[in-house]
């Protein structure tokens, strides 16, 4: 499943944008706005906060945590971004070097903790969603 194809929490789609931007219009003239779970990509600290709204599991937060650094800057703030962005430049995102290691070793975490059946199902469904945004882009990467 490629990058933005999966059906899922982060999907980022126009249709998604007109809906997000007619929901905050209603409420910001003061109209009726109507009541509706997050359909769009947040994007660097708010993606991360966004999915630490939504897990209890302390080892699928800790995963997040280490998945979306605060303050990143490229793409959705994520590893499989960095990773992206490396792959596509040949040059290593911020000062710690190549994001792929990093990203090889979460996706073990993430596949440990999926394993480990002490998750509700949206956390299930988030950390599904990280293997398959990590396995994406990691392949290729040597």
């Amino acid at each position: 499943m490629g990058r933005g194809q999966g059906i899922g929490l982060f999907r980022n789609t126009v249709g998604a944008r007109a809906a997000h931007k007619a929901t905050n219009n209603a409420s910001n003239s003061g109209g009726a706005a109507q009541s509706r779970q997050p359909t769009t990509q947040p994007a660097g600290s708010a993606k991360r906060e966004h999915l630490l709204s939504q897990v209890t599991n302390p080892k699928l937060r800790d995963a997040i945590k280490g998945l979306y650094r605060e303050g990143a800057t490229v793409g959705d703030g994520g590893t499989a971004d960095a990773i992206r962005q490396e792959s596509k430049t040949g040059n290593p995102v911020g000062d710690k070097g190549f994001h792929a290691e990093k990203g090889r070793g979460r996706l073990r975490q993430l596949k440990r903790i999926i394993n480990s059946r002490d998750l509700t199902a949206i956390e299930r469904k988030i950390t599904n969603e990280l293997i398959a945004d990590l396995e994406d882009a990691l392949k290729g990467v040597k």
